[in-house]
């Protein structure tokens, strides 16, 4: 039979952990407009629908830096609950590395590095489609410097991810159980849900 506690961490260890965790961050970074976080249990990691303000074609170095503490959110969920990681949040982890390294190799973003743009990007030399040229050869130690620029983007912004969610994880395991309960939260019952966690006791337990 069952305990409390296993069906607790049964919950957790559920589809809608990531898009949970990401959710959060998305509020807290200033970032979620209208959201719906949707977990279903026909797709295995479930996902989180941003639909932004208005279009958009530049974004700012602060941007792209909350940006890359929400792809890392579902890995940061996964270490504060289980203090373990797995294989589901392989494509954000390789999306955030790519605008790292886009940040600090072409945008010019980078303090350490300075205003330049180098052609860093892995492109295959036997596709002749226009625009797609080889990688640019640049100086090894150019090289590493990008490397340890593109460590301290990545994590910074997963020690952000993991602050944000521990200091609301109540609000993180409440947004589990109600994609858990009917597949779709909106961004409103994430904002009430982080409201209630500053409020009294006396009012927290009224509005449940």
């Amino acid at each position: 039979m069952a305990t409390n506690s296993t069906r607790n961490q049964s919950a957790l260890r559920s589809p809608p952990r990531a898009p949970s965790a990401i959710a959060i961050i998305l509020y807290v970074v200033g970032m979620l407009v209208v959201m719906g976080v949707i977990g279903t249990l026909l797709d295995a990691l479930g996902h989180t629908l941003q639909l932004p303000a208005e279009d958009r074609y530049l974004r700012t170095r602060q941007e792209l830096g909350n940006q890359l503490a929400v792809w890392l959110g579902g890995r940061a969920a996964e270490e504060i609950v289980f203090q373990e990681i797995s294989t589901g949040g392989h494509n954000d982890l390789q999306h955030a590395t790519e605008v790292a390294r886009a940040m600090v190799a072409e945008f010019g973003m980078s303090d350490a590095i300075g205003p330049v743009a180098f052609n860093t990007r892995r492109r295959s030399p036997f596709l002749p489609v226009p625009g797609f040229e080889p990688a640019e050869a640049i100086a090894e130690e150019t090289a590493r410097e990008i490397d340890v620029e593109v460590k301290r983007l990545m994590t910074e912004a997963h020690d952000r991810a993991l602050q944000i969610l521990r200091e609301h994880r109540l609000t993180l395991d409440g947004v589990v159980r109600l994609l858990l309960e009917r597949e779709v939260v909106e961004g409103d019952e994430v904002r009430r849900l982080l409201a209630a966690e500053s409020s009294p006791p006396a009012l927290r337990v009224a509005s449940a």
